[in-house]
């Protein structure tokens, strides 16, 4: 029966995906508490009714790969999360997006004499890039993934983070 749901708010959220829609490729890179990370990105615009349409808001949906490498974690992670993005002077020029997302780590997170105490968890992002004439876009990124105190412990984790975005 959960899964039964889950599937029909996947399939609303992803309804409002046009012909139009334009897709996104991402490559990060960064780092946290003695950790490194680096991620690949897939995702695609989506326009939800409650965002203003006058150009400066944008929204798109994205599904993540990533590896975090540091003392005792070496671990992959996928998630998916949808960012909403206000565009200071239209298509091109900066900008400054948010995301809230789902996040499945492949091994438990160590933090000194901490372990997350579950694989699934969440990542909160702040970015501001410059997107360029030509679809690209460069950013800076604060991301947190912890499980949000569902159980204990919850060490979680603090990236800074450099993406390169393509879209077409």
């Amino acid at each position: 029966m959960r899964l039964g749901r889950l599937l029909c708010l996947l399939a609303l959220c992803l309804s409002p995906i046009s012909a139009s829609a334009q897709t996104e490729v991402s490559v990060l890179g960064g780092g946290g508490y003695r950790t490194a990370m680096e991620q690949v990105g897939l995702g695609w615009s989506w326009h939800p009714a409650l965002l203003p349409d006058n150009g400066h808001w944008a929204s798109y949906w994205e599904l993540s790969l990533g590896h975090w490498d540091g003392p005792g974690n070496h671990l992959w992670d996928a998630g998916l999360t949808p960012y909403v993005r206000y565009r200071f002077s239209g298509r091109v020029g900066w900008y400054a997006e948010a995301g809230f997302g789902a996040h499945y780590l492949s091994d438990h997170y160590r933090r000194g004499s901490g372990t997350s105490a579950t694989l699934y968890q969440f990542g909160s992002v702040l970015a501001a890039g410059y997107r360029f004439s030509g679809g690209s876009d460069l950013a800076l990124r604060a991301e947190h993934v912890s499980n949000a105190g569902i159980e204990e412990p919850n060490p979680g984790i603090s990236f800074l983070q450099l993406r390169y975005q393509y879209w077409f």
